[in-house]
């Protein structure tokens, strides 16, 4: 029995287990719901600290571009 095959929320899940007596299985259910807030709240604060930019100084493709046209020009007559 699983709360999909009921179509039951989990908080109508937790109700009909403790209706049927099952308190060590809403212990256990409470435990894995913990312990998976938990685990999104790690993830949330890993992808913001992944989000900040860092400055790798890799020149942008406009300035290499620039440095280039600048060096094309060719030579006057000799």
């Amino acid at each position: 029995m699983t709360p999909r095959s009921y179509g039951m929320d989990l908080l109508r899940w937790f109700r009909f287990l403790w209706a049927l007596g099952w308190l060590g299985e809403i212990e256990g259910l409470q435990s894995s719901l913990t312990h998976a807030e938990e685990k999104l709240a790690q993830l949330d604060a890993q992808i913001s600290r992944k989000q900040e930019s860092v400055d790798l100084g890799i020149p942008t493709f406009r300035e290499i571009v620039a440095r280039t046209t600048a060096a094309a020009t060719p030579p006057g007559p000799a």
